[in-house]
Order: structure tokens, then sequence, then C-alpha cells
């Protein structure tokens, strides 16, 4: 489950990184702006805390504009607290 991109597999819309190895404020994430046209599209998944757990999520919006956090696996509205970025993938 991490490492993967987006929901399809394709890594090159995941925020991935080795530079911040500490969790920071949910409030820091990265969060993309609203398009009308396109609001179905969600932002990069990124590595969350939510209850006291680890799992990956994207900032999405509904077609009025409302975000909100979706957990990934869940697909639910989830509350994260924290973020950073997913590792780099593994090399052979």
């Amino acid at each position: 489950m991490l490492g993967a991109g987006s929901e399809d597999g394709d890594r090159s819309s995941a925020v991935w990184g080795t530079e911040m190895s500490e969790w920071q404020p949910i409030a820091t994430a990265p969060i993309p702006q609203f398009d009308q046209k396109r609001w179905y599209d969600s932002g990069a998944p990124i590595m969350v805390t939510v209850n006291g757990r680890v799992s990956i999520a994207r900032y999405s919006y509904t077609e009025r504009g409302k975000g909100r956090w979706i957990e990934r696996g869940y697909g639910c509205v989830c509350t994260p607290t924290h973020w950073m970025p997913l590792p780099l993938p593994a090399t052979a």
C-alpha cells in the first residue's frame, strides 16, 4: 500500500520524498485548488496519521467545492492530524 502513487498505480502523482522525515501538522499539507470543471480530481496521496494509526489519504473536493480528506483503502472522509510525503520506492 505504501509507495503507490494514485489509485491506479501512477506514481507520478504522489508526493514522494526523503527530505522531510518528521511528521508535520496537517495544516501544512499540500492541498490542490478547487477547479469547478475538474472537481473530481484529487490531490496527491500522502501519509497521514488518523486516530493514532498511519494511513494514506488525498485531499478531495465535492462537486460543490467542499474540501475533505479521503482515506485510501476505505474511501471515507477522515480527519488526519499530521502528514509526511510517501517514502521513496524500494530499489532492486
